[in-house]
């Protein structure tokens, strides 16, 4: 019913206290501060309205619920089917002549930055480009030449 706050019935719906008032937790750095906030009239009337609907029904509501929670049982216990996992076909497209930043080579996939480096038209901005040790560049530079 409210938010930033607990709810109206939050221990028993038929406690007096709680029909009367309504909690507003606020945290300023790390503690909690509750605050008591009196309910208005229309607030109080719907409150007790609600009450005596629950005094009246809370036999059928048991009813109720032990229903779902037999049903929740059931639908725990089903097995679950396994997905067929469908394959993909990979389509390859040509690929310009880019020179591609270090995004790729950090996940470690070496050789994908080595075959741009191929594709590098500037020796200078290949070498940029691969951000590996200074021996993989030498021999990734003569691959270029």
């Amino acid at each position: 019913m409210y938010k930033g706050g607990n709810c109206l019935f939050r221990r028993s719906p038929f406690l007096r206290w709680n029909l009367h008032h309504r909690i507003q937790t606020k945290k300023i750095g790390n503690k909690l501060f509750k605050k008591k906030i009196p309910l208005n009239k229309k607030l109080k009337k719907r409150v007790h309205q609600k009450m005596e609907m629950k005094k009246v029904n809370v036999k059928e509501m048991r009813k109720v619920r032990v229903k779902r929670k037999k049903e929740r049982r059931k639908r725990k216990t089903k097995k679950k089917k396994k997905k067929k996992k469908k394959k993909k076909i990979m389509k390859t497209k040509k690929k310009k002549m880019r020179i591609y930043s270090s995004k790729w080579s950090k996940k470690g996939q070496v050789p994908k930055a080595v075959v741009r480096v191929r594709r590098a038209v500037d020796v200078v901005t290949a070498w940029k480009a691969l951000p590996l040790g200074e021996g993989d560049r030498a021999s990734a530079l003569k691959m270029v030449d």
